[in-house]
């Protein structure tokens, strides 16, 4: 009855009806969950946003690091090839730490590549040196926060690097915080565009 598009390529989608800003439809995703969502932070493969929204849904203040891989899952796929694991183990691998987080360069992730390697040559153990990306990817999302007035509780995680339990406990060990995920995080603007849909379907 009604086709949304959302994301960067929603305006070339050529069967949708309508057309949905992202933004909007991770609230609208994550608030079906998390009828109590106030701050919601989007982590995916090509950018990081961090939305405020108030008790009704509507968006508030907002921003968004998209100029550099660093602090998006894109880094943490080049920090993956690098040392020879899949995403699936990166989590779990970095937050069973032998000697703690070593430093891991969070600005760019061409250098970060760079860093990783030569700790590996030097006998850094590598669940330590995953520790420390994921507090590498923590450091470059944390500033976001700060531009939209702080963290309004409750906090929600949605986007791919949801499900990377390293990064989810280091920034919540960062804020001081629990946050929030949904079953499956990275679907979460898909949802926000399919309820949006769904009203524009019975509205019409």
């Amino acid at each position: 009855d009604c086709i949304a598009a959302t994301g960067y390529g929603r305006f070339v989608v050529p069967f949708r009806h309508i057309e949905i800003n992202e933004l909007l439809c991770h609230v609208r995703g994550n608030m079906w969950f998390f009828p109590e969502t106030r701050t919601i932070l989007d982590i995916g493969g090509q950018d990081c946003k961090v939305i405020r929204c108030d008790a009704h849904g509507k968006i508030v203040n907002f921003a968004i690091n998209e100029k550099c891989a660093a602090g998006t899952g894109r880094y943490l796929e080049r920090i993956a090839n690098t040392t020879g694991i899949t995403l699936e183990e990166f989590g779990p691998l970095s937050i069973d730490t032998v000697d703690g987080a070593v430093s891991v360069n969070s600005v760019c992730a061409v250098f970060a590549q760079l860093d990783i390697a030569r700790l590996v040559r030097i006998g850094k153990n590598l669940n330590d040196i995953l520790a420390g990306a994921c507090e590498a990817i923590v450091n470059r999302i944390c500033p976001l926060f700060q531009h939209v007035g702080g963290i309004e509780e409750t906090l929600v995680i949605s986007g791919g690097v949801a499900k990377n339990i390293g990064v989810v406990k280091s920034l919540e060990r960062r804020l001081g915080i629990e946050a929030r995920i949904a079953p499956d995080p990275q679907i979460m603007g898909a949802l926000g565009a399919a309820l949006i849909a769904r009203e524009n379907a019975r509205n019409s």
